[in-house]
């Protein structure tokens, strides 16, 4: 089964490692995305929420791509969920667990941990014992590479520009808020 195939296809099996090789990539992408908004548009606005999460304004050219990469990235992993659950001998339905409480975890915990059908099944031969599929392991390691040259690029840059449009907070333990002694 080729990368095409593995991503958008709908039929056969895929193992465990297709399925985390994909997951990584596309966390890889999704880091990639936001180190071109950051490098290309360092003043754009971030913001905090009342929980305190950052939030990073996407525009321009970057929102276009960041639209294109969701769509993929969305038909990617319901495709490789459906072919987990295949793996597994289970309909393709069997993914609509992941939008049940509860469930949701019985679903992931089966099929991102648990090995699938040995041997054939209904939808096709046992992934694990076809030819072996190296390109999945370089696809992991290669995306874990730059997802760490990615982070370590943020982490420089990331900080700083944040600063630029969060309010000043004093820190309750700065010269100025100290009680003088008596």
């Amino acid at each position: 089964m080729g990368l095409i195939s593995t991503l958008f296809s709908f039929r056969g099996r895929a193992n465990r490692r297709a399925l985390w090789a994909t997951v990584v990539l596309l966390g890889a992408m999704v880091t990639a995305i936001l180190y071109l908004q950051i490098t290309l548009y360092p003043d754009a606005p971030y913001t905090m929420s009342k929980d305190g999460e950052i939030r990073i304004d996407i525009h321009g050219p970057i929102a276009w791509l960041a639209g294109a990469y969701l769509i993929i990235a969305f038909w990617s992993l319901l495709a490789l969920h459906v072919k987990r659950a295949h793996d597994h001998n289970y309909s393709g339905l069997f993914v609509l667990l992941f939008l049940v409480p509860i469930l949701n975890i019985w679903a992931a915990f089966v099929l991102y941990l648990l090995r699938g059908t040995i041997g054939d099944n209904r939808y096709g031969p046992d992934p694990l014992t076809g030819p072996a599929q190296s390109w999945k392991s370089l696809l992991v390691l290669i995306s874990l590479i730059l997802v760490s040259i990615a982070q370590a690029h943020l982490t420089g840059k990331l900080p700083l520009n944040i600063r630029q449009h969060l309010p000043q907070i004093e820190s309750p333990f700065s010269s100025e808020n100290k009680a003088q002694p008596v």
